[in-house]
């Protein structure tokens, strides 16, 4: 059932997607990988921005690109999946250490240490999207009988719950 661009997450945030499935295994690009990258946004504004993988082996941390110079971005902000993003919007991705607004450009940068190590991981899981209806996602759903299974507000089901296949 595991198919590519499935997302890999754990309970503390996001691990990385799905990249080649064959008869032996499934392959993973981490977060932390430099060819990673993950639509995000700092949550207590929601300023977006996209979180780019480490820029070597050696780097703790990943960048986060595309601030606006304007915008207001500060250290120990967390960073959460976008929903530009593959991932559940909000999913933690981790929290900025620096902020550097002199790059040269018209965009500024945040180096993001990441809410999971790959390299300490015991558990992941893996998301499946239920694909949404065309007519459904129009709002042309006529049947009355059709009842509601939306969990209450907070959902407090485990992750496991919400999205394994």
């Amino acid at each position: 059932g595991v198919q590519e661009s499935m997302c890999l997450v754990n309970e503390e945030g996001i691990v990385g997607r799905v990249t080649r499935v064959d008869l032996t295994g499934s392959y993973v690009i981490t977060l932390h990988n430099p060819h990673f990258k993950v639509g995000a946004m700092i949550a207590r504004n929601r300023v977006r921005g996209t979180v780019h993988g480490a820029k070597s082996d050696i780097s703790r941390y990943c960048t986060m690109n595309y601030i606006d110079m304007k915008d207001d971005v500060r250290v120990n902000d967390r960073v959460v999946a976008s929903p530009e993003s593959f991932f559940p919007t909000g999913y933690p991705i981790g929290r900025v250490v620096r902020v550097d607004a002199d790059t040269g450009s018209l965009w500024k940068t945040a180096d993001v240490e990441l809410a999971v190590d790959p390299y300490r991981l015991d558990e992941a899981f893996l998301l499946e999207q239920a694909p949404i209806a065309a007519d459904e996602l129009a709002g042309t759903v006529e049947d009355e009988s059709v009842v509601s299974v939306a969990p209450t507000v907070p959902d407090m089901r485990s992750l496991q719950e919400r999205y394994a296949p």
